[in-house]
């Protein structure tokens, strides 16, 4: 029985051990993903109207002034839109910058060019060097991922450190572009990050999204920095109370970048979903719905 006993206090012991560093944990297996290999064409389908650029991007028509250029080759999947007016065109993220983007960009489009990022994570503003007007949020300005974070291990890990171009122009929460025919709003929505905004086009109902919602839904401060589970709430509400029900809503990352459009419904789930939800100590699982998990 004694040594029953003593095998059981150095199980709860180790047991403990591992649940007071589930962060440290959670995010070493985010960093251990990181990785500039890329897959195999061979292990991507692409759907019907999504097709290869070159033999990395993917470009696909949303409609025909609303363009998602893919990474599917690249481990996050990321994907980038532009944005076209009549008179100007707008780029949202310039990607991962494990490819250029530009000659892609260049050959979609000829009209002078904004470049806006949905967040300073460093898989969507891998490009931003390579163009002259690069506008930013003014929650982004002086935003700084620490050294010790996931994503900073994540960019070092990569080979991508560069930080988005300083611009002397930026933007507020509600401020509009016009692209000549096309107004964009820009909407401030910390949660994923604390710099995180969207761009809503409320003539066509679209709104670009970011990180904020795909598949998986980061909401906890010591896995992702910045990231909040009550600016997610507070965000979700925002954009409840701002956008009509035709919503359609588009992610920055998507499996083998085939575009998911995600709804009104889900926002209203991530809404009661975080409602009366607090980051405890250990980190906890959920499912908002059958498309979307949350870590918080």
């Amino acid at each position: 029985m004694k040594k029953l006993a003593i095998s059981l206090i150095v199980i709860l012991g180790l047991a403990g051990l591992v649940m007071a560093n589930m962060d440290d944990l959670l995010s070493f297996a985010l960093v251990s993903q990181a990785t500039t290999k890329l897959k195999s064409h061979e292990d991507i389908v692409l759907d019907a109207g999504n097709e290869w650029y070159d033999d990395y991007f993917t470009v696909s028509y949303i409609d025909s002034e609303t363009i998602a250029i893919g990474e599917p080759r690249y481990w996050q999947q990321n994907t980038n839109f532009i944005l076209l007016g009549n008179d100007r065109a707008l780029l949202f993220d310039s990607g991962s910058g494990v490819r250029d983007i530009k000659p892609v960009v260049d050959a979609l489009t000829a009209f002078p060019l904004v470049v806006l990022c949905s967040h300073t994570h460093y898989d969507h503003i891998g490009n931003h060097g390579k163009f002259e007007n690069v506008v930013l949020a003014k929650t982004q300005i002086d935003f700084v991922e620490p050294r010790d974070s996931a994503a900073h291990r994540m960019a070092v890990k990569e080979g991508s450190l560069s930080g988005p171009s300083r611009s002397a122009e930026s933007v507020e929460d509600g401020a509009e572009i016009d692209l000549g025919g096309r107004i964009l709003k820009i909407v401030y929505t910390p949660g994923h990050s604390a710099d995180s905004i969207m761009i809503l086009d409320a003539e066509r109902q679209q709104l670009f999204a970011g990180d904020f919602i795909y598949s998986f839904v980061a909401a906890r401060g010591p896995m992702i920095y910045s990231s909040d589970i009550d600016d997610y709430l507070a965000s979700v509400r925002k954009l409840i109370s701002t956008t009509g029900p035709d919503i359609k809503i588009y992610g920055s990352h998507n499996p083998d970048t085939n575009l998911i459009v995600y709804v009104r419904r889900d926002l209203l789930d991530m809404e009661a979903f975080f409602e009366g939800r607090t980051s405890g100590p250990i980190p906890s699982f959920g499912r908002i719905n059958d498309r979307i998990v949350a870590i918080y």
